[in-house]
């Protein structure tokens, strides 16, 4: 057995009070009290722990993908992980895509910042477009730990459908991608509202960036990302 603890206080009543704080929250209230070290501490640390229930989650999520693959084919998985992510196309950011550009890419670089604790997301713009070379903490994540390699790894939709942009081989953990960021969307708000579309569908090999093309004008999206959806770009 380990030390016993009992009839010992392990924290004051300040500590306590604190735990239920996030760290953002004791960072500010260092710096306000001047005490920029510890404020530094607290961010550090955030920093280092902030993705690992999300990783944990992520691993989960693919495993349980795996399973329905197995147990009930390809065609029902990919119907499943439509019906888990149908509530991700939100009217609000539909809107804010289509009315404030530079509204959405500060929500959307945001939303990478919270989505990896090393976002690394390389950002090019020019008059046509803005390109977004993402390195992925969540599909891409498990490519680079290969995950869908070896005898008890997670599964790969084999098949290429327009559900998997034509492509064979897809980690099922992708297969929400074109879902979320290009068909709800357009069901959404109809074409041209894609959030973003893929250049590169998903990372094939460990260390591949997912890049996402956001055209700022919708009538400039090349037919071809229509196409490979099992769709006809509108005249």
């Amino acid at each position: 057995m380990g030390e016993n603890w009992k009839g010992k206080r392990l924290f004051t009543q300040k500590e306590l009070d604190d735990f239920k704080k996030g760290f953002s929250e004791l960072a500010i209230e260092a710096i306000e009290s001047g005490d920029l070290e510890k404020a530094k501490e607290l961010l550090r640390t955030e920093h280092e722990t902030h993705n690992m229930n999300h990783d944990l989650f992520i691993r989960e999520i693919a495993h349980l993908y795996s399973i329905i693959y197995d147990e009930l084919g390809e065609e029902y998985c990919m119907e499943t992980i439509k019906k888990v992510t149908g509530f991700s196309a939100s009217e609000h950011l539909v809107d804010l895509r289509r009315n404030d550009l530079g509204g959405w890419m500060k929500w959307r670089t945001d939303m990478d910042r919270q989505h990896s604790p090393h976002p690394d997301t390389i950002v090019e713009e020019d008059d046509e477009k803005i390109i977004m070379r993402v390195k992925c903490a969540s599909g891409g994540m498990l490519v680079d730990e290969g995950l869908y390699d070896g005898p008890d790894s997670f599964k790969r939709f084999k098949t290429p459908t327009s559900d998997t942009w034509g492509e064979e081989d897809m980690p099922l953990y992708c297969g929400h991608c074109h879902w979320v960021h290009e068909i709800l969307p357009m069901l959404s708000g109809g074409q041209g509202n894609q959030f973003w579309v893929h250049e590169t569908p998903f990372p094939k090999r460990p260390g591949d960036r997912c890049v996402h093309v956001i055209y700022k004008d919708p009538k400039d999206i090349p037919a071809v990302y229509y196409e490979r959806l099992g769709m006809k770009k509108a005249p």
